[in-house]
């Protein structure tokens, strides 16, 4: 057997699934795979664009293998756009299979607290 994190012969020798790969699997089947993009994309959104971007763009939805990203201002949304095919590049790397195909933005300006 391997140790913490690897899992592989033994774990298929048993004919035990990956916890991820279960719950993957479960929220396909329930028409929630966009919440597990999402998910995947939130926890790697700064690492992939960096602090700069990552304060003024923020992933909202991942609908139809289309992440919606919202952002306070028109420039950043033409940024956005124009990186969309090395962002979404990045993420593919970082979050693996289950990350978008393309990349929506809406300009939603941000609410005073």
């Amino acid at each position: 057997m391997t140790g913490p994190g690897g899992g592989g012969e033994a774990a298929d020798e048993l004919g035990l699934t990956r916890l991820g790969d279960s719950l993957s699997a479960v929220l396909r089947r329930r028409g929630l795979e966009g919440s597990l993009q999402l998910a995947g994309v939130l926890t790697a959104w700064e690492r992939v664009v960096g602090s700069e971007m990552a304060g003024r763009v923020r992933p909202v939805n991942v609908a139809r293998d289309e992440l919606v990203c919202e952002v306070d201002d028109p420039a950043w949304a033409t940024q956005v756009r124009l990186l969309a095919g090395e962002l979404l590049a990045r993420l593919a790397e970082e979050t693996g299979e289950a990350s978008p195909a393309r990349i929506a933005v809406r300009v939603a300006p941000r609410r005073r607290r």
